[in-house]
């Protein structure tokens, strides 16, 4: 179903956005008149296409419009995986430079060096490219009024469901080349120079298996013995630094925190993790 699709977009992209306002982030800058237009466009054809979803079944102009919004989510869908990666390569970037560290430091959870990409061509590249989706999105919005879809609900505060690191392996199938693709990325390059912060990430639409993929390679055994600390949390929706700051805190340390100062947080973080390999999965 397209209500599949687009429900994950939005919810992705109220995070991104969210996430890039109070990280003070602006990597991407000079789109916030198309992201707006995206999320009106979206929220307006996410309140149809329940109607859309049944009527394409005989109307092969409904089918048709329908294959056009689901290109346009997949491209979507990948504009905003490769600004969330580029958000997580600056902070952790930042990060790196601030705390001055002198000591073995890994973090991968998904792959490239976070320093080796050139920032400005980056932001550019993503601003030409949500601009381009939100042209294509705007056509379609503009060909729904020909179809007298009946209008549904639609809310902007979708819910992100929770996760955690455990997974029941003998309901999983089909999934050992792609752990064992992921297993050879992680163990591979944290085995690289000692200076470099790496990611490696995940991308797909919703419901195709990301979460349990992160999952099955985050208990594998390799990956324990060579991670010295392994920390696995669940971004909110909203995004809530101070609240991911405690939960990452809680999980290396083992013990409730008390703290809700984001600096105190994340230097008790650093701490933690001061000369260790580690692995970080955000979900």
């Amino acid at each position: 179903m397209a209500e599949a699709l687009v429900s994950p977009i939005l919810e992705q992209l109220t995070t991104i956005v969210a996430q890039q306002v109070q990280e003070e982030v602006n990597l991407v800058v000079g789109v916030k008149k198309q992201v707006d237009k995206l999320k009106s466009n979206l929220l307006a054809m996410h309140s149809v296409l329940e109607d859309a979803d049944r009527k394409q079944v005989k109307d092969e102009a409904v089918r048709d419009w329908v294959d056009k919004l689901k290109d346009v989510c997949y491209d979507m869908d990948d504009v905003l995986d490769e600004w969330s990666s580029a958000i997580l390569r600056w902070k952790m970037g930042d990060a790196e430079e601030n705390t001055h560290s002198q000591q073995k430091i890994r973090c991968s959870f998904l792959g490239f060096p976070c320093f080796c990409f050139n920032q400005v061509v980056r932001r550019r590249d993503i601003a030409l490219k949500i601009k381009e989706v939100c042209e294509k999105l705007d056509e379609i919005a503009k060909e729904k009024a020909m179809y007298g879809f009946e209008l549904y609900r639609a809310t902007d505060e979708l819910q992100r469901i929770t996760s955690t690191s455990l997974v029941d392996e003998s309901i999983v199938s089909g999934r050992d080349d792609e752990r064992e693709a992921v297993v050879s990325k992680l163990l591979g390059e944290s085995r690289q120079e000692a200076w470099d912060v790496y990611a490696i990430s995940l991308v797909g639409l919703g419901g195709i298996g990301k979460t349990t993929l992160a999952q099955l390679a985050f208990n594998d055994a390799e990956v324990t013995a060579h991670f010295e600390k392994k920390i696995w949390v669940c971004v909110s929706d909203p995004f809530d630094e101070v609240r991911i700051a405690k939960a990452i805190l809680e999980d290396l340390e083992g013990r409730a925190q008390n703290s809700v100062e984001l600096k105190s947080l994340l230097q008790g973080v650093s701490q933690s993790i001061k000369g260790k390999r580690f692995l970080l999965v955000p979900r």
